[in-house]
């Protein structure tokens, strides 16, 4: 199979059947959400819905990890630590930098899709230096430990810049006796994926939170509508499926808040999201994203929007983000 072919099935999984997995997952919570005060009424409901997002969850990890495997076969193959090598050398050829990767921890397999994340912040972090640092050396770290995996990227040019960047595993406690998120990554603020948020501007607290809702896949705006739906303080204002009726309806509506897919059908999600910022500047753009979309989130954060979305049920608290 050739390299444009294995590209070209990736990128039709991505766009229907992920999509459907995550359309599943929002609606079963939602229907688990609605039945919380019937639970000792209907516990085998309850039972079946909370089997139901866990199925879907784990259908969408499984589908990414083909995903990936499909549009990155070389990097898959051989592995994070062999593309970060390659990645170092490049640099050193290109610029002259000094730079070294040190490797710490056990070592053991790291998910496609969160090697892929590290591997663009390393990507990114590395033209940054170029760029800004005025740096002599530069090194990458990467420790991998039994629950968690860091990150690391340490130069010695203007400031002496650093920026950690962490994956907490399933299950892993925090200090405070929680249980961390799936994939939670936490690094400075000058990570391109870190949330850029200013939080919604609002006169009157006790004003409602308008939300336009952009997204081509009917069942993914009805998963989220039935999300917020019952929160007494969040308006669904509109609902439209490609970039164009979004600025359209974006100047007419005038929401708080946009909840925009970085991938439309008519036009790229950071023209859209430029478009939006320009035309209401007082609007709050958070994109709703898979991690296959890294590049692509980065280009909407450069465009003006505030934050961004996982499509990932277990992490996804829709409400609480439009309220930051």
């Amino acid at each position: 199979m050739s390299e444009d072919e294995r590209r070209r099935i990736a990128r039709e999984l991505h766009d229907h059947v992920e999509q459907t997995f995550f359309a599943i997952g929002l609606t079963a919570t939602s229907a688990l959400q609605s039945t919380e005060d019937e639970l000792e009424i209907a516990p085998r409901l309850a039972q079946a819905l909370t089997q139901v997002t866990q199925l879907a969850t784990a259908g969408a990890e499984q589908l990414r990890t083909a995903i990936f495997t499909l549009s990155h076969a070389e990097f898959a193959e051989a592995g994070l630590v062999a593309a970060l090598r390659q990645l170092i050398m490049t640099f050193h050829t290109r610029t002259g930098i000094e730079t070294d990767l040190v490797l710490t921890g056990q070592e053991r397999p790291i998910p496609p899709d969160v090697a892929e994340v590290l591997h663009a912040v390393s990507r990114e972090s590395l033209a940054n230096v170029e760029r800004h640092a005025h740096a002599g050396a530069v090194v990458l770290g990467l420790h991998t430990g039994p629950r968690f995996i860091r990150l690391t990227v340490q130069d010695d040019g203007t400031g002496g810049s650093r920026l950690m960047l962490e994956h907490i595993e399933p299950g892993t406690r925090n200090t405070r006796g929680g249980s961390q998120p799936r994939r939670r990554f936490s690094g400075a603020s000058s990570h391109p994926f870190a949330r850029a948020g200013r939080g919604v501007s609002r006169s009157a607290v006790a004003r409602k939170i308008r939300v336009l809702i952009v997204d081509d896949h009917e069942l993914v705006r009805a998963g989220l509508r039935s999300l917020l739906q019952p929160e007494a303080d969040i308006e669904i204002v509109g609902e439209v499926a490609t970039g164009s009726q979004a600025l359209v309806q974006g100047r007419r509506l005038r929401p708080d808040v946009v909840m925009l897919d970085a991938r439309l059908p008519d036009m790229p999600g950071p023209d859209v999201c430029r478009g939006l910022c320009e035309a209401l500047p007082d609007t709050a753009v958070a994109i709703l994203t898979t991690f296959s979309d890294d590049e692509l989130v980065r280009h909407c954060v450069r465009a003006g929007a505030r934050g961004y979305l996982l499509k990932e049920i277990p992490r996804l608290d829709l409400a609480a983000s439009i309220r930051a």
